[in-house]
């Protein structure tokens, strides 16, 4: 199986072709291709989502299931009434039929750049449901938190199998629509309980980021710190927001919400040591030369505790830090020195 983000980057380069890009949100086989008008479709009718994605590396021998799933409507029809089904398609993202040809109007060229950033916006929805491999069918809640990808084989051209395979998984839906719905039941304690359960329930970082709209309310619910999870939550918001500007190449941003983030009285020692440094990796990361900044971030880190385990490690790499800054002057100093 070929893991299908390798060409993420063909996608967000170039401009897309421009078929499909009036298509109505639901095809004639009953499949959405707007996300967001999905989830809209299933808060509304209280279901959950299946979303299917195929792609150029569709693993070898699944083509004609993928056609059966997509071009008939029998296993929409088998399962509409509990899930909205979407289609996410990456089939159309190589070759010349994924640019805008030489001479093309300025509406074909607004029309491309609106097909990019629609696939632009379903790669990155693919990303965070962590799909690696393709053809993919995952299970999301009304909100589009995600439940489990199902273990369709691609072997039968019927509908009844694929069907029976998604029934097989009612009872890990309902368990996950059970916590979500915890999360808005009882006092705020209750309610904290059963949001610090439901991020923990969920082993992908990635997919820990859909639940932030719930989590980032726990500083306010609890103003005391009761449930000792205060600073867990701002430390986990930090990542989240981080994220939604790292995703879009803003290294800036992210720092500033780790500063921020830092700053907060209500983050304790060991987090707030943990953010400087995030803060400051990210920065020399992205191959910023701002040292004086990243030494801050470091020496803030550092001197949140300086008793800490990390504290040695930080020192050194203060050292270190220090060491590139110095020898980068004296370079810059060297060429002045030869170009006059």
């Amino acid at each position: 199986m070929k893991k299908i983000f390798g060409f993420a980057a063909v996608v967000l380069a170039a401009s897309l072709m421009l078929a499909g890009c009036g298509r109505a949100k639901v095809d004639g086989s009953g499949w959405y291709n707007d996300f967001e008008a999905a989830k809209k479709a299933a808060r509304r009718q209280n279901k959950n989502i299946l979303l299917f994605i195929n792609s150029v590396f569709d693993t070898e021998g699944t083509g004609d299931a993928v056609k059966m799933l997509l071009e008939t409507p029998d296993f929409v029809n088998g399962v509409k009434n509990d899930y909205v089904c979407v289609h996410f398609d990456f089939t159309q993202i190589a070759g010349d039929s994924t640019v805008v040809k030489e001479g093309a109007t300025s509406k074909e060229q607004k029309a491309a750049e609106a097909k990019k950033e629609a696939m632009n916006s379903q790669f990155e929805i693919a990303d965070m449901y962590s799909i690696q491999t393709t053809p993919a069918a995952v299970l999301l809640t009304k909100e589009g938190y995600f439940v489990t990808q199902v273990n369709f084989d691609y072997v039968s051209t019927s509908a009844d199998g694929y069907i029976n395979m998604v029934e097989l998984e009612a009872d890990a839906v309902k368990a996950m629509n059970d916590k979500v719905a915890a999360t808005k039941k009882g006092s705020n304690q209750d309610r904290i309980k059963a949001i610090d359960e439901l991020y923990e329930s969920t082993e992908s970082e990635a997919q820990q980021l859909l639940f932030v709209d719930i989590y980032r309310k726990i500083p306010d619910m609890d103003k005391k710190d009761e449930s000792g999870l205060v600073s867990k939550y701002l430390f986990a918001t930090a990542n989240a927001d981080a994220y939604s500007y790292l995703k879009k190449l803003n290294v800036a941003e992210a720092v500033k919400v780790y500063e921020k983030a830092a700053a907060n009285t209500r983050v304790n020692t060991a987090d707030r040591q943990t953010l400087y440094y995030i803060a400051a990796n990210i920065l020399a990361s992205s191959g910023s030369r701002e040292y004086s900044s990243i030494l801050d971030l470091l020496q803030k880190s550092y001197d949140t505790d300086p008793e800490s385990s990390y504290a040695e490690g930080l020192k050194k790499t203060i050292e270190y830090v220090k060491e590139m800054q110095t020898q980068e002057a004296a370079s810059a100093e060297e060429e002045a020195a030869n170009a006059k």
